[in-house]
């Protein structure tokens, strides 16, 4: 098609479908209207771009076709026109070049251009400087389509739209479209109503509609503003795939209009704004009124919202100066997968300093809130009237201030599932200083992490009105509620929680709860509730519950205190409850108190570890009622106490290693022992006087004493000391087989020994240890009692040495016995006690005496194994048994008067003694004491009627005595009808040894070994050593001088042996006095003692063992002479003097002599 000239142009028909071309250089003036019926190419001339096309337009240029434009050219407006610069009733299609319109004004409808679309295939559109009603710079019907190239507004300025005009007419659907692979831009562009870059929607700009659809390319909004919208406005926005940017935008009007009408410094719309994979960048915008950023209002009822998904919102220093939503202000926002919001910096003179909308949807997205402030009105970052609702997201929230509640957020109600929330370093003038919930909050394996939040009122971090948690984890850490309650966090209501994980760490209260506060909690499953470094200013510096509680998890208190110090104002540091208070798992105190946890209902523990780093401070608890499932340990805390009208019993409390427990009018404690007080059964006691040691935690009895376990200040001193070893409390007291106070009683299987009722022998209940016993018994008093009746029986032939000697030996044996069981009872023969020595002279000496008085043998275990009661009386029966057998079977085959008088001289004395056990007293407190224990009598009746016992028993004692002294006397004594006439056997037997004024002199031993044995029962050496030994020192002594003085045997080697053996014991005595005395000694030597035993022991065997041996030999000698039957008795002749005839039996040796028994 050839190319025609512009004159040409105006009457130029299509022609064959082609469109018309023109090309021309310099200027053109269009000075009348020009209507093209055709469709046109315009251009410059090819490859002459620096020869632009200028078209200086003062009259409306219309195109009812298609216009083509390419080139270089330029349109500029000159003055006021009806209409706008171009208009296209067709497509305005940009083929390449730079296309400028420049200063069009418009009166009516669009400033520059009107067309039905825009095709944008390449080059550069600009539009500068434009003046319109509806688009200063660009009127599109149908949208634009942009394949490249870049479109650029300009300080253009229109009623609406002050760039770009899109119709959209259609309500609720998408009526104009952008397409675009370039690049589109505005700045500086103003409407004077909405749009102030771009609006779309129906002409009616009061109340737009339709919907735009925006796909693809990239936008930039710079410096554009309006009442409504700075940058954007219209019914609806769809942007898709497209990267918009929005840069110091403002919706503003100069006051003409109230500001709080105005709204979206950056877009605003009224129906909905969706983004679908869309990257929107925001930065310094302003509105007058509300929606810094983004903005809604309401049309005709209609509700707006704002849907996003995957891509990127941030919006950046955004304010709103006189309405809510520094950044966005809508109705409702629904975020959806791969989606991130981030707003920073923003601020409303209202609510939502970075976003006010009636509900919010997110659904795996990232979410960010970040320095944004609400100066008059609450939620700092985000201000919800509805519903929250998140599920899979992450939100941010940083540094953000309100001046009501909310520091970060506030919300109508949240429901929350597997969402990750952090909140930090912000600030609310009333309550929530993080986040401020106005109902029930029910959420759900979500993680909520809230640090440095700080309200002025109520919940330092969180305020809200009722929790639902479920496998949930909630940090918040040094959370401030200045002069509220609920330092981390404030439950107006309930607060329940099922497997849910919530710490407080350095959370601080005005007033109460300093890390929560709640009308009332209940938690169970496998969560933990944890409180560290909390404080309130009046009670609850952990958790604070209005009502009651039931907590099923396990709880920590760390640290956590009260800063107000008048008890009369001052709560619990830890946990504080109105009402019941169930805690049903482990609840730890670490450093809390005094006053740790307190309810003025029942409280339910069921266990409770308590401990401090100090170890000095107190830890209290306080109910109307205490229930304890298990102990309530505070082993780890110097003091606590528990008070209640109801308690548990005082051994359900454990106390520390240096604390005891103590009761007191309506409470349980445990208290610091104090300095001279030892801990005991968890309770402090004042040391006992017998401690060689005592400390908190350590007590060391001397030896010899012993403490009541349940008195342990009680020292007892033990008769027998060597049962009382001494040593560290926690040990044995009692020495084994001993028990009581005073180790004093045996144990079972133990009985009182036949040396001394103050030594517990162990007894062989077995049936070879009862036949050993029983053997040992008979043995015993049928080998003394037949060589005592045979001696008897042969004294009819002549004076023999063996009777004598045997006489001795029963004399000494029995003196032996008596030593040597005061030296078995020490507590170094308690080491050595079976030892073959030992044992070897204890058994000798007994089948020396004839008795059985060793302190490892006891009648009263032989007693027990017949299946009798170990009783004194049934010992003595035993005892008595055998002899009284021996001597009525002599009677009866011989004599009664010498079978009488063998069984007194044989068996009396260990008969006496028995009865000397009964008087056995003694004390186990000093003198003057006013105790329980005074002088005890074990075996004697108690009170008075055991003093007169006493009485009784020493008169019938002594009565006894005489009674059977006399009885030997009268046995003794033959009163001969002829001289010739010989005495009866059993006389003989008691007389013929002795010279004849001393025929009586056999008494003497009976009563020397009665005495011995009677002392040695009646003052057991373990508790009276100084007067057994004295006592026994003083029989010896009067013996052995009455011996060596009077010398009364006839033989003077007999009168040698008896003061040998006299002098032999005196020394065994002495050896013995000094054993004892070194028991005592804190000096003495161990060998030294050793020594000593072995010395007594040897001394008291050998004796026995060479006297018997000799006594054997003599007995051999005599049965192997054989006398003559005929002669009698031979006595030695004595004189007047009493002193034997020496002349006589030098004269005549066989001549028998002649007896003179009165």
């Amino acid at each position: 098609m050839d190319f025609i000239s512009w004159p040409e142009l105006c009457s130029q028909k299509e022609v064959g479908g082609q469109p018309t071309k023109v090309i021309t250089d310099g200027w053109f003036y269009k000075s009348e209207e020009c209507t093209v019926s055709s469709s046109v190419l315009l251009g410059s001339p090819k490859h002459a771009a620096q020869h632009a096309l200028e078209m200086a337009v003062n009259q409306p240029l219309e195109f009812s076709g298609n216009l083509r434009l390419m080139g270089k050219i330029v349109f500029k407006g000159r003055g006021r026109m009806p209409r706008p610069c171009l208009t296209v009733v067709g497509d305005l299609i940009i083929e390449s070049g730079i296309i400028e319109f420049d200063g069009c004004f418009s009166e009516n409808g669009p400033g520059a251009v009107s067309a039905t679309r825009l095709v944008q295939r390449g080059g550069q559109v600009v539009f500068r400087r434009c003046i319109g009603v509806t688009g200063g710079g660009l009127f599109l019907e149908k949208g634009l389509e942009q394949l490249g190239g870049s479109l650029t507004f300009e300080e253009c300025q229109a009623t609406a739209g002050g760039g770009l005009f899109l119709l959209s007419s259609i309500p609720g659907q998408i009526g104009a479209h952008v397409d675009s692979n370039g690049t589109i831009a505005f700045r500086s562009c103003t409407a004077t109503r909405a749009g102030g870059g771009l609006y779309a929607g129906e002409e009616n700009i009061f109340c737009s509609s339709g919907l735009l659809q925006w796909t693809g390319g990239v936008a930039t909004f710079s410096q554009c503003h309006a009442p409504d919208g700075g940058c954007l406005a219209g019914g609806g926005f769809l942007l898709r795939q497209t990267r918009l940017e929005f840069s110091k935008c403002r919706a503003e009007q100069g006051g003409k209009v109230k500001p709080n009408q105005f709204t979206g410094g950056a877009i605003a719309f009224c129906d909905m704004l969706e983004l679908d994979h869309a990257v929107v960048h925001m930065s310094g915008c302003l509105s007058d009124g509300s929606g810094g950023a983004i903005g809604s209002y309401t049309c005709a009822g209609r509700t707006s919202s704002v849907t996003m998904q995957g891509g990127r919102l941030d919006v950046r220093n955004c304010h709103a100066e006189a309405g809510d939503g520094g950044g966005l202000f809508v109705k409702d926002l629904i975020f959806a997968r791969s989606t991130a919001i981030s707003v920073d910096g923003c601020v409303a003179q209202g609510s939502g300093g970075g976003a006010a909308a009636g509900s919010v949807d997110f659904l795996d997205v990232n979410v960010s809130f970040q320095r944004c402030d609400a100066r008059a009105g609450a939620g700092g970052g985000l201000n919800v009237s509805g519903a929250w609702k998140t599920r899979g997201a992450t939100a941010v929230f940083s540094s953000c201030t309100s001046a009501a509640d909310g520091g970060c957020a506030a919300f109508g109600a949240i429901e929350s599932r597997g969402t990750t929330m952090k909140v930090q370093k912000c600030t609310a003038g009333r309550n929530g200083g993080g986040i401020f919930i106005a109902s029930r909050v029910s959420s759900s394996a979500s993680e909520m992490e809230f640090q440095d939040c700080n309200a002025r009122g109520r919940g330092g971090c969180v305020s809200l009105h009722g929790l639902d948690t479920v496998s949930e984890i909630m940090k918040f850490e040094r959370c401030r509620a200045e002069f509220g309650d609920g330092g981390g966090l404030h439950v107006h209501g309930s607060w329940t929680g099922k497997d849910a994980n919530v710490s407080f760490l350095d959370c601080k209260a005005g007033r109460n709860g300093g890390g929560a506060a709640a009308q009332n909690v209940e938690f169970d499953g496998f969560g933990k509730a944890d409180f560290r470094k909390c404080q309130a200013a009046f009670s609850g510096g952990g958790l604070m519950l209005w009502t009651a509680g039931k907590i099923a998890v396990p709880m920590l208190f760390e640290h956590c205190s009260i800063s107000e110090t008048r008890r009369d104002v001052a709560g619990s540091a830890g946990l504080d409850a109105r009402k019941n208070l169930e805690l049903l798992r482990t609840v730890e105190f670490i450093d809390v108190g005094p006053l740790a946890l307190s309810t003025a209902d029942t409280l339910t523990i069921s266990q409770m570890n308590v401990s401090t780093s100090s170890f000095q401070d107190m830890f209290e608890v306080e109910a109307g009622r205490l229930l304890a499932h298990e102990a309530l340990d505070c082993s780890r805390l110097a003091e606590c106490k528990f008070k209640a009208k109801t308690l548990p019993p005082m051994s359900e409390i454990q106390c520390s290693m240096t604390s005891g427990r103590a009761s007191g009018h309506g409470s349980i404690s445990c208290e610091r022992c104090l300095e001279g007080m030892v801990r005991w059964n968890e309770t402090c006691m004042a040391c006992p006087t017998g401690a060689q040691q005592c400390e908190v935690n350590s007590l060391v009895l001397r030896a010899g004493t012993m403490v009541s376990l349940t008195n342990i200040s009680h020292s007892l001193y033990c008769p027998n000391p060597s049962a009382c070893p001494g040593g560290d409390v926690e040990g044995p007291l009692c020495l084994l087989g001993h028990q009581g106070p005073g180790c004093a009683d045996c144990e079972e299987e133990y009985f009182r020994s036949d040396g001394s009722v103050l030594v517990c022998s162990k007894c062989d209940a077995s049936s070879a240890g009862l036949g050993k016993q029983l053997l040992l018994m008979v043995g015993k008093s049928c080998a003394i009692f037949g060589l005592a009746a045979f001696s008897a029986l042969s004294a009819k032939q002549e004076v023999k040495f063996s009777g004598v000697l045997l006489n001795q030996l029963m004399s000494f044996g029995t003196v032996a016995a008596t030593i040597l069981t005061a030296a078995m009872q020490t507590a170094s023969a308690t080491g050595t006690i079976d030892t073959l020595v030992t044992n070897f002279a204890e058994n000798l000496v007994d089948l020396s005496s004839g008795s059985s008085s060793g302190v490892s043998h006891s009648s009263l275990c032989t007693v027990a194994s017949l299946g009798l009661a170990p009783d004194l009386w049934k010992a003595q029966l035993l005892n008595i048994l055998m002899p009284v057998l021996l001597v009525a079977a002599l009677a009866v085959m011989k004599s009664g008067k010498l079978s009488l008088l063998i069984g007194i001289n044989c068996f009396f004395p260990d008969f006496l003694a028995s009865f000397g056990k009964y008087l056995v007293c003694y004390r186990l407190e000093e003198e003057g004491i006013n105790s329980i224990y005074g002088l005890t009598c074990p075996f004697m009746p108690a009170g008075a009627l055991g003093g007169v016992a006493v009485v009784c028993a020493v008169g019938l004692t002594g009565t006894l005595l005489f009674l059977v002294v006399r009885l030997w006397l009268w046995l003794s004594r033959h009163n001969p009808a002829t001289a010739d006439e010989l005495p009866p056997s059993h006389v003989i037997f008691v007389t013929r040894a002795y010279k004849d004024k001393y025929k009586f002199w056999e008494t003497e031993r009976l009563l020397r070994k009665t005495l011995l044995k009677l002392f040695s029962q009646m003052l057991p050496v373990t508790y009276a050593p100084a007067s057994q030994m004295a006592s026994v020192s003083c029989v010896l002594l009067t013996s052995l001088v009455l011996y060596a003085w009077l010398l009364p045997y006839m033989d003077l080697k007999w009168n040698g042996a008896e003061v040998g053996l006299l002098v032999t014991a005196s020394i065994m005595t002495s050896l013995t006095s000094c054993l004892l005395s070194n028991e005592a000694h804190w000096g003495r030597s161990a060998w030294m003692q050793w020594v000593l035993l072995m010395s007594i022991a040897m001394l008291a065997g050998g004796i026995c063992l060479g006297v018997g041996f000799k006594f054997v030999s003599e007995l051999m000698r005599e049965r192997q002479e054989r006398p003559q039957a005929e002669k009698p008795v031979e006595l030695p002749s004595v004189d007047s003097a009493g002193e034997p005839d020496l002349q006589a039996q030098d004269g005549n040796e066989t001549a028998p002599a002649q007896t003179d028994i009165p």
